[in-house]
């Protein structure tokens, strides 16, 4: 049965099944997967010294998920960096899938599944024609936010639009009616900065071109490219070579995780 595992690689997350693992001790590796090596002194970084208990178990955990999918983690002494190292390796392993996301994103109002905007909300005396002049001739969505955005938050965001929770990739038909009407009607493209009239202000809005996107804002762009990719990280976590010093714990196969010989 295939779970979710508890890391998020960039804005996938990896799902495990692990069929290979060992718990017995080898000299000063912690843990392992194939030819790469988790030290004693590594963990220490990782847990800043908690090398026993949940602390210990969820670094180790969280290591090998991340090495199994392909991540160099040589010279990884922080989560930070492994959380980094993650995202990277799922940025490599979704190149081969994105094909079918850009076409589809290329599409933009004609049938993208997925848009990621930009916009900068307007002073009451702003000309949207000065901002859509200057992001044409080259100005940056960053830049133009920072000259003459008034929303302060989206100045910060350098102009991208993200809903609560941080997604910068929306579901086109869960986007407002109306501004998908105006930008329709205005003739937006990706590239191609629009006015917009919202609620209480003016905005240009423009659809982010496909090569401004992060790769996690890419693969995000086709629901299918997702579940590729995810196929992908959980078939290469299935066949990895997992080893555990049994003095942390197990390799929990159904969840992904290191657990205390006690769990069930």
């Amino acid at each position: 049965m295939i779970r979710r595992t508890a890391l998020v690689i960039g804005a996938l997350a990896a799902v495990a099944s692990l069929s290979s693992c060992s718990t017995f001790s080898r000299s000063d590796a912690v843990a392992s997967v194939y030819d790469q090596e988790m030290s004693r002194d590594q963990l220490d970084q990782f847990t800043d010294g908690n090398t026993t208990g949940d602390a210990a178990r969820l670094a180790i955990g969280r290591w090998l998920q991340v090495a199994a999918v392909g991540a160099d983690l040589g010279d990884i002494t922080t989560l930070e960096e492994l959380q980094a190292a993650a995202a990277e390796a799922s940025a490599e392993l979704a190149e081969p899938f994105l094909g079918d996301a850009e076409a589809a994103y290329r599409l933009g109002l004609d049938g993208s599944p997925s848009l990621c905007l930009g916009a900068v909300v307007l002073a009451e005396d702003t000309d949207p024609q000065v901002v859509i002049d200057a992001m044409q001739g080259g100005t940056s969505l960053a830049d133009a936010a920072a000259e003459w955005s008034a929303d302060p938050a989206l100045a910060e965001a350098g102009g991208i639009v993200a809903d609560q929770n941080g997604t910068t990739c929306l579901a086109t038909d869960g986007l407002n009616p109306d501004v998908i009407g105006q930008l329709t009607d205005a003739g937006a493209a990706p590239g191609i900065p629009v006015a917009v009239q919202l609620a209480n202000s003016k905005a240009v809005v423009v659809i982010r071109e496909w090569e401004d996107l992060a790769k996690q804002e890419q693969v995000a762009v086709l629901p299918s490219v997702q579940q590729q990719v995810a196929a992908e990280v959980n078939a290469r976590i299935q066949n990895a070579d997992v080893f555990v010093d049994s003095r942390y714990g197990r390799w929990d196969a159904e969840t992904g995780t290191v657990v205390p010989f006690t769990a069930k």
